[in-house]
C-alpha cells in the first residue's frame, strides 16, 4: 500500500493531498493532475489578480458583460443560490454598493447570463470576493479530478477551514 503527500500554496493557503492506493506512480500523477485544477482556480477565482475572472468582473461588469470560464460561472451560480437560501448572510460581495439603492440583495448586484456565460454588476461599487467559497470548490474540483483518474481513497484539505475525503472500502 503507498501513500503519496502532495502539496501547493494557493488562494493563500497550503493545499494538501494524502492518496492511498497500490501503484505509488499512478498517485503522484494523479495528484499532480488534481494540484494543477487548484492552481488554475486560483488564476481564475483570485480577486487579488487583475487578470482573472474575478479580477476581471471587478474591473469592467459594471459596464459590460465580461465572458468567464466554465468553473467560475458555475461557482457563481453556486454562490448566489447559497446566497439566497441564506437570505443574503452568505454574500460574496465587497463595496459600499448597499447605500446606493441601485440592488436590494447579491442577487440584485450579481446577474449571471448562462447562454453568453457572462456577468455583470448592476453597480459600480460591487466587487466580489469568493474567499468564503473558493478553497472548497476547489477540493471538490481535485477530489472529481482524483475519482475520475481513479483514486480510491484521498484526504484533501485547503489550509484549515475546508476539508474533503473519499476512501474505498475494499
Amino acid at each position: 500500500m503507498a501513500v503519496v503527500l502532495l502539496a501547493t500554496y494557493a488562494m493563500r493557503a497550503r493545499f494538501e493531498l494524502v492518496l492511498v492506493g497500490d501503484d505509488e506512480t499512478f498517485l503522484r500523477a494523479a495528484g499532480e493532475e488534481a494540484l494543477c485544477e487548484i492552481a488554475e482556480l486560483e488564476r481564475l477565482l483570485s480577486h487579488f489578480r487583475n487578470d482573472s475572472d474575478i479580477g476581471r468582473i471587478n474591473h469592467l461588469a459594471a459596464f459590460q458583460p465580461v465572458r468567464v470560464d466554465a468553473r467560475t460561472f458555475r461557482l457563481l451560480q453556486q454562490a448566489l443560490l447559497l446566497s439566497h437560501a441564506t437570505g443574503g448572510a452568505f454574500d460574496i460581495t465587497l463595496g459600499t454598493w448597499r447605500r446606493s439603492g441601485k440592488a436590494k440583495s447579491v442577487i440584485d448586484a450579481v446577474l449571471l447570463d448562462e447562454a453568453t456565460m457572462t456577468v455583470r454588476l448592476t453597480d459600480e461599487n460591487v466587487q466580489l470576493d469568493l474567499g468564503g467559497i473558493g478553497k472548497g470548490y476547489a477540493l471538490e474540483r481535485a477530489a472529481q479530478i482524483l475519482k475520475e483518474a481513479g483514486v480510491e481513497s484521498a484526504f484533501l484539505h485547503g489550509g484549515t477551514s475546508s476539508v474533503f475525503r473519499f476512501w474505498s472500502q475494499r
